[in-house]
């Protein structure tokens, strides 16, 4: 997903890992998966919203470290944030 910045958030399955890609293509953020992710959002406060295939749904704070698990369940999919409200819903 691109972000406000024009830096890339990137679910990259195949290094189990969620990364923050600036401009000149360097990482400039990660969290490391203990399955791949399947899809990451940035809220507007900083934290980042993770779904990985082995954890569930699990929310990360600016320095990488997961903060909380929102969901438990096996494979939970596409994450979707209604940033209206905040909610967080799996699909």
């Amino acid at each position: 997903a691109c972000l406000e910045s024009g830096n890339w958030l990137i679910s990259d399955m195949g290094n189990n890992r969620v990364i923050e890609v600036d401009q000149e293509a360097q990482i400039v953020w990660e969290h490391k998966c203990k399955g791949g992710p399947s899809s990451a959002c940035r809220l507007p406060d900083g934290r980042t919203v993770i779904s990985d295939w082995s954890a569930g749904v699990y929310l990360v704070d600016q320095d990488g470290q997961r903060i909380k698990k929102l969901f438990a369940q096996q494979n939970p999919g596409k994450v979707r944030i209604v940033p209206a409200e905040f909610m967080i819903t799996t699909e």
